[in-house]
């Protein structure tokens, strides 16, 4: 750490930097970085980090509040915003997820795509899809669907497609999240 080297070397400095890294060197004197990997050393985006960098305060910053609208809210909780990378503080219900239908291989699907963050599984968030075929008495299945597509992630957030088989006349979808 450090000294100098004969020879390419990585070697990993953090002294007299804001920025600790790795960088790779040929040894031609110090601060003589040909490649330089920067460290993202901030810990994972807590849900109270989230809260707090949206300026929630007080009971605004329960996962169930629902604070847009001046206290009305938009339908969707806290929780759902954090898991779906939604504002919370402006009215925005729907605007990270999307529903359609596809054709694959001679097969109809029926397409319900959402946001997921790319690192729920540390910050153990569940996304769990409720169906059913009717809203009084049917059956409620969960993560029934046919397929599932996992997209590319940008923004920390990666696009779920969750597909599934057009074989009933009706079927009502509902996403929950939960947070252990």
């Amino acid at each position: 750490v450090g000294g100098s080297f004969a020879g390419n070397h990585l070697r990993y400095n953090n002294i007299g930097s804001a920025f600790p890294f790795y960088g790779v060197t040929d040894g031609e004197g110090p601060g003589g970085w040909d490649i330089v990997f920067f460290l993202n050393a901030a810990d994972l985006e807590t849900f109270a980090d989230w809260a707090a960098g949206h300026g929630l305060t007080g009971t605004d910053t329960d996962r169930d509040a629902d604070p847009e609208n001046g206290g009305l809210g938009d339908g969707y909780n806290n929780l759902v915003e954090f898991a779906l990378g939604m504002d919370p503080t402006i009215a925005d219900a729907g605007s990270e997820e999307s529903i359609g239908t596809a054709a694959e291989g001679g097969t109809n699907y029926f397409e319900y795509v959402h946001n997921r963050r790319a690192d729920y599984a540390a910050q153990g968030l569940s996304y769990l899809l409720l169906d059913k075929t009717n809203l009084i008495t049917s059956v409620v299945g969960t993560n029934t669907q046919d397929q599932i597509l996992i997209g590319v992630a940008s923004a920390s957030y990666e696009p779920v497609t969750n597909r599934y088989v057009i074989d009933e006349p009706v079927k009502f979808i509902e996403l929950k999240v939960r947070q252990e």
